[in-house]
């Protein structure tokens, strides 16, 4: 074999996978994806339509009944590329009116969106004015809905039972963050019945606290405990009232691996010996006695400063040097403050790295409490929204009908089993019809084809016998190293291919 057939061979998957990180570099530049960019991107050729698609079609944001009609038509389960755009979206959002206008989503639209998404793994809704879905609404729900794993809610109304009523038709949900004013103004019945799913992370984002009755309620640790499902990932924006008795740290402080609070809680660190992220977004004060009081297994501080100087990086610094905190990776700090970031930062950086440690500067507040994060199962903290998160849920989504097992820590993936001989009440039976994809209207992708197979129909009637635990993230500092040093890789390959790419024209 020629040298000039050899090329011709291996060529087109090194440009595939040169692509593949060209794609991801672009993703990974702003906050938020440049969607505009990369649907220009999707146009180039074949070879890069294959590697934007998946990512552009991921993320869908549904606005509008004109948005709304243009995707339900191109999602059309009868057409095999209304089936492959469908299962390509791996999160929904929308927003849900309770009045109809010309513009506006109703809630009994809902069904109709969430029936096109085979392969959906998390929603986020904006609950506008919404009291309530209603009986009928919500049985097409659980008909027709795909077993998400994670939830986002939001809503400003004081009334309602809107958000009770969607928390009991996912009994998959692993993942839920909440800030919802009606959920916080209402404490739930004493008869009213807990929701069915026992969740990995549970995220309370309103101003105003939750009751600790209402936080138990909706964590139901009762049936976590009896399913082995223990609570992960604890993050609250406001700190429960009337805990006075200490139940949210005796019931979950002890399985914790990432918590994140306002201020230091004396009971719940004592309790919370596994955790491996602590976030203090509020506190400004990380002292010698409060680093002491840590696990070893701790991997990533995060935390606010009025400015610097600050005794709190050197103290994190110094317990590390002392051999405390051996398993330190990231420290996060936000600065309360408009200055430059003055050199004495780029010392305590250096001193970071002569450890091991990356400084992460974060110049919102949003961003050290979580803006930069996908809701995805984890042992290795902070989480980053990356293109590799879209394929672990599409991976998640995958292993539903399967039952959840712990996994031990030397085996990072998912270990199936098959499903229990004894009788149990299972989950109801459903099966997805079809994905959906971003937003027709916006970015205008009539024409582009997906490559990937659709996914078949599929049964939902197992349930969870263990959490979902665990899957191994890129390190931060891996993957940052490894995009700056790809960059002279990418271009002189760009350059080779288009060298290719001018004699096939010549030829």
């Amino acid at each position: 074999m020629n040298s000039a057939s050899e090329t011709e061979r291996i060529l087109p998957l090194l440009n595939e996978d040169i692509v593949r990180h060209i794609v991801e570099i672009i993703y990974h530049a702003e906050i938020q994806p440049p969607w505009s960019r990369m649907a220009e991107l999707a146009r180039v050729s074949k070879l890069w339509s294959r590697q934007v698609q998946p990512v552009l079609y991921a993320h869908v944001s549904i606005q509008s009944l004109r948005q709304m009609d243009l995707f339900l038509t191109s999602t059309n389960p009868e057409t095999k590329r209304g089936r492959e755009l469908g299962s390509a979206v791996r999160i929904l959002s929308t927003t849900i009116y309770s009045t109809g206008y010309r513009t506006r989503i109703m809630s009994t639209n809902l069904p109709d969106l969430l029936s096109r998404c085979s392969a959906l793994y998390e929603l986020r809704l904006v609950l506008e004015d919404v009291l309530g879905f209603g009986e009928r609404v919500i049985e097409d729900l659980k008909r027709t809905s795909p077993p998400i794993l994670a939830l986002r809610i939001r809503d400003g109304i004081s009334g309602g039972s809107a958000v009770r009523e969607l928390l009991q038709v996912w009994p998959t949900l692993k993942h839920l963050s909440l800030r919802s004013t009606s959920f916080a103004q209402s404490a739930p019945e004493d008869d009213e019945p807990s929701p069915p799913f026992h969740l990995y992370e549970f995220r309370w984002e309103g101003i105003r606290p939750l009751s600790v009755q209402s936080l138990l309620w909706l964590l139901n640790y009762d049936q976590g405990r009896l399913n082995g499902a223990h609570l992960r990932v604890l993050h609250l924006a406001s700190m429960p009232e009337n805990d006075h008795d200490g139940e949210l740290a005796s019931y979950y402080g002890r399985f914790l691996h990432s918590l994140r609070i306002p201020h230091p809680n004396r009971r719940l660190l004592e309790s919370a010996q596994q955790i491996r992220e602590l976030v203090l977004f509020d506190h400004k004060d990380i002292t010698r006695e409060l680093l002491r009081s840590l696990p070893p297994e701790v991997q990533h501080i995060a935390f606010s400063i009025q400015d610097f100087p600050s005794d709190s990086v050197e103290n994190i610094l110094m317990m590390r040097d002392r051999q405390f905190l051996k398993n330190l990776r990231v420290i996060s700090v936000y600065r309360q403050s408009i200055k430059p970031w003055p050199v004495y930062w780029d010392r305590l950086v250096a001193r970071a790295e002569a450890l091991g440690i990356l400084m992460v500067r974060q110049e919102h507040r949003g961003l050290l409490v979580g803006g930069t994060e996908d809701l995805v199962a984890t042992t290795s903290f902070p989480r980053r929204v990356t293109i590799r998160q879209f394929d672990r849920m599409a991976a998640a989504v995958n292993t539903l009908p399967a039952i959840y097992t712990e996994v031990d820590s030397r085996d990072q993936g998912f270990q199936l089993l098959a499903p229990p001989e004894r009788s149990r009440e299972s989950l109801s039976n459903r099966s997805g019809n079809s994905g959906s994809r971003n937003s027709p209207s916006t970015h205008g992708h009539r024409t582009i084809h997906l490559d990937e197979p659709s996914h078949a129909p599929r049964q939902w009637d197992y349930v969870y016998d263990k959490p979902l635990e665990p899957i191994k993230l890129d390190d931060p500092v891996d993957l940052q190293a490894s995009h700056q040093s790809r960059w002279g890789t990418i271009r002189r390959s760009i350059d080779a291919f288009k060298t290719r790419v001018k004699e096939t024209r010549a030829k």
